[in-house]
């Protein structure tokens, strides 16, 4: 009696892009794919995956089990695109451009279009704010005088 065993496909690890164009809050035009020519905003990058997830863009069903939390169903989201099949957008003309990057006069490092030749704008994203613990009521500490005293009572062994 033989059995057939099943092998597991394993994928050769991707090379890590070095220099990152594009960013989240960035928008994008996707070239390839069924959602080729539509824009949309970066939400979030892969970078081991060498993939984003582009907002509204290469929607994809997920169907849910029902848990304590979360209700069942079909669920719909963004599948993540490779990045390369995206592009920036030029900021004269709109369309699709390769990025570059280049010094400006201060000496930062800036992107810039290739098509154009254009500095193009790292997108500005609201930061996060932290929860500020709340003020303690100075009748609930404990004074001075009661941290200060010692309780501590040595244990003596009787020999």
């Amino acid at each position: 009696m033989s059995f057939r065993v099943k092998r597991r496909v394993v994928r050769a690890a991707m090379d890590a892009i070095s220099s990152w164009k594009v960013v989240k809050g960035d928008t994008v035009v996707i070239l390839a794919g069924r959602d080729a020519g539509r824009q949309g905003v970066v939400e979030k990058v892969l970078r081991k995956k060498n993939k984003v997830i582009v907002d509204g863009l290469n929607l994809v069903k997920k169907h849910m089990r029902k848990t304590e939390v979360l209700d069942g169903g079909i669920f719909t989201k963004s599948a993540a695109v490779p990045v390369a099949n995206v592009a920036l957008l030029d900021p004269i003309d709109g369309k699709p451009t390769r990025a570059g990057w280049a010094r400006d006069e201060a000496g930062k490092r800036i992107r810039i279009s290739k098509r154009s030749g254009e500095p193009i704008p790292r997108p500005i994203l609201p930061r996060r704010v932290r929860d500020v613990a709340p003020e303690l009521d100075a009748a609930l500490d404990t004074s001075a005088e009661v941290v200060a005293e010692s309780t501590f009572v040595p244990f003596k062994i009787k020999l």
